[in-house]
């Protein structure tokens, strides 16, 4: 005689809130991913995103966020731990760009292995000494008139047996080699400047003032096609008033 037997249970599981963790567990789109290969063997996932906090335990994951242009961008990345014990992560360089477009960068925040020397807000935590890339620079520094951002990072691995991995930024020439080595690019953004939102609203205002005017004089009177355009205009910056409300603390 058999008998069987159902039972349910639920299960969690707890992870140390590390910024290596929160970015192999997130799941953002403004958390970026690629691979990095070790003098050409295995294939290792290294993901990269934007912090809110010194201790990076706060990850920036909302993709409709507006943020301060008066506080600081904590940037960090991190390799899978199943890489070589060798192995440490390097950050060539970093830029910011108003697109996806690398071509588009407006500001350097890291230029071969080494800060940019006239930032006195970039402070790099790690770079070549671990698995993990870190660096923070407050906004100000390069918010100029874009109110849309994007960090752009080229990254690899050093094989610490064999190079030498630890830039020396008080020399014009750092030491380290780039010959042959896989190189990977990972962009984070878009990230939404919070200081920019009164020029938008002054530019749609001014557009639809000069708009009606223009139609105004060529026919004495406002026609259907203003009308209709004046309304939805309308509508369409309620809309954005009030997605913005929803996601900005004025």
């Amino acid at each position: 005689m058999f008998s069987s037997f159902t039972f349910s249970t639920n299960i969690s599981c707890t992870y140390r809130r590390s910024m290596e963790n929160l970015l192999r567990l997130s799941t953002s789109v403004l958390v970026s991913e690629g691979n990095l290969s070790l003098e050409g063997s295995s294939s290792y996932t290294v993901r990269m995103g934007v912090f809110q906090d010194s201790n990076y335990t706060i990850l920036y994951e909302d993709p409709g966020a507006w943020l301060d242009t008066n506080v600081s961008l904590y940037t960090g990345i991190s390799v899978a731990d199943n890489t070589s014990s060798t192995a440490v992560l390097l950050i060539k360089s970093c830029h910011v760009t108003t697109t996806s477009d690398t071509d588009t960068a407006i500001y350097s925040i890291i230029s071969d292995y080494c800060p940019v020397m006239n930032d006195s807000t970039l402070y790099v935590v790690e770079n070549g000494v671990s698995l993990q890339g870190r660096f923070s620079i407050i906004i100000t520094e390069f918010a100029g008139n874009d109110s849309r951002l994007y960090i752009d990072c080229q990254i690899r691995l050093c094989n610490t047996t064999l190079e030498i991995c630890s830039p020396n930024c008080s020399q014009t020439n750092p030491g380290i080699m780039d010959n042959g080595v896989d190189i990977t690019n990972l962009t984070v953004g878009p990230l939404f400047l919070k200081g920019k939102l009164y020029l938008f609203f002054i530019g749609l205002y001014i557009f639809s003032y000069q708009v009606l005017n223009i139609n105004a004089f060529r026919t004495k009177y406002l026609s259907i096609h203003v009308f209709i355009f004046y309304i939805f205009f309308l509508l369409y910056t309620i809309y954005i008033i009030m997605y913005v409300t929803d996601h900005v603390d004025w």
